[in-house]
């Protein structure tokens, strides 16, 4: 399996597609997503200020949680220049990962349409049970997220 995700240079919200593909062929699902960086300046912190990813290919592994979000795919190229120490994820328009919401009741939880954009340069699925679809998937397929399995992942434009 491999995720592909086309952008749609009409530049309108959630106006991309990110698929999961059987053989390179077969898409399984697609949904709506947002995969070009649109939040005004100043982007989310001074350490990051966010990107539009260039095409190419890219390796997604697959991630149990981070700070908020629960099965994250984190993105590196080495030939887009990329690393994972950006930090840039396949994730949901909400922060899902209930420890946030534990932690911080009063936490802008999303959806990100409410912060002016959607995207500092992650691609972001429109919809936690959309997200969550992609997830079953992958999960389906036999892929774990465990830190250490892997997924190919295409950005066309």
């Amino acid at each position: 399996m491999s995720i592909q995700v086309e952008r749609n240079n009409q530049k309108t919200a959630f106006g991309d597609r990110l698929s999961v593909m059987f053989l390179g062929v077969i898409k399984l699902d697609t949904v709506k997503t947002q995969a070009t960086a649109d939040i005004p300046e100043p982007r989310l912190s001074e350490k990051y200020q966010g990107r539009t990813l260039p095409a190419g290919v890219y390796t997604g592994t697959l991630l149990a949680k981070t700070g908020h979000f629960l099965n994250p795919i984190l993105l590196e190229s080495r030939a887009a220049g990329v690393k994972s120490s950006e930090g840039f994820e396949i994730h949901p328009n909400v922060f899902n990962n209930p420890a946030v919401l534990a932690a911080n009741p009063e936490a802008n939880i999303g959806p990100f349409e409410t912060l002016g954009g959607i995207s500092a340069g992650c691609p972001i699925v429109h919809g936690e049970s959309e997200f969550g679809e992609l997830t079953t998937i992958l999960q389906k397929g036999g892929y774990k997220y465990n830190g250490s399995d892997q997924v190919r992942v295409e950005i066309k434009d």
